[in-house]
């Protein structure tokens, strides 16, 4: 299949979807690489296949992808940069910035799934519809294919086998998941990584070896990164925020908030509303 590109946010809808896609991307094979760029779409992604493993920092995490086929979801105003890309086919869905409270709603999130039958079928059916995306109706039946993709690919995840943690990297990258999933909990990492089958004193030898920060620095990188969104994308009171983000106490979380970004998360929302 051609790499192609279809751009459907001029096109007429018929029906009132919440989420509406902008545009939509068909690689068969692409290296593209970001050099810091930031994102001012939201972008829902299923990596098909990879010829490597891809290494991404988005707002300075570093992101493993891998084991394809994955799912990726990046929001507008995050930075991301290459470390270093790989030769992947590829599917996704770019929204406006507008979307993103209705996106948030499904929640998305990323990860590993499984091909089913079902996914296959609903990707052969986008796959059909794109060349025909701006006969009538054919975008409000791709904006509802989009949906039903990443809802199926999440509800296949479900049904991945417990990968059995036999190397160092391997049981580093579980540990990393854990804390996108969970960064604004308050949990303790000795009570944690027996799971993973780790001592403490193992987790940070092996942490050392695969991340340049150390792990509260990684999680206040999650934590930070989705306070700027928050501050940027939605109108809810810096208490709030600070709670969304793992801090009860506002007045610790603005300190922590300036320290990390220079300025106090009122002065961040008020630069970025009148950029």
């Amino acid at each position: 299949m051609p790499n192609n590109t279809y751009d459907l946010k001029n096109c007429s809808r018929f029906l009132n979807f919440p989420l509406p896609v902008s545009l939509v991307v068909r690689r068969s094979s692409n290296r593209y690489r970001h050099y810091g760029r930031k994102l001012t779409m939201i972008h829902l992604c299923f990596v098909l296949a990879e010829e490597d493993e891809e290494i991404l920092e988005l707002d300075g995490v570093r992101r493993f992808d891998s084991n394809p086929p994955f799912m990726r979801v990046t929001y507008p105003g995050m930075i991301a940069r290459h470390l270093r890309s790989s030769l992947r086919n590829e599917l996704y869905f770019a929204y406006d910035a507008s979307c993103l409270q209705a996106f948030k709603e499904f929640g998305f999130y990323d990860c590993n799934f499984k091909l089913t039958e079902r996914f296959s079928g609903l990707l052969a059916e986008v796959e059909k519809l794109l060349p025909l995306s701006r006969s009538p109706g054919m975008a409000d039946r791709l904006d509802r294919l989009a949906v039903m993709l990443g809802l199926e690919a999440m509800l296949s995840a479900l049904e991945m086998p417990e990968v059995t943690l036999d190397s160092s990297t391997e049981r580093i990258r579980q540990v990393e998941k854990f804390f996108q999933f969970h960064y604004a909990e308050n949990f303790e990492l000795r009570d944690i990584l027996p799971r993973f089958g780790m001592s403490l004193r193992t987790f940070y030898r092996e942490w050392k070896t695969v991340f340049p920060q150390s792990p509260a620095e990684y999680l206040l990188n999650l934590r930070m990164q989705e306070a700027r969104q928050l501050l940027r994308t939605t109108s809810l009171r810096i208490y709030e925020v600070a709670d969304a983000c793992g801090y009860p106490n506002v007045i610790y979380f603005s300190r922590v908030f300036a320290k990390s970004n220079g300025m106090t998360p009122q002065a961040y929302r008020k630069f970025y509303l009148n950029k």
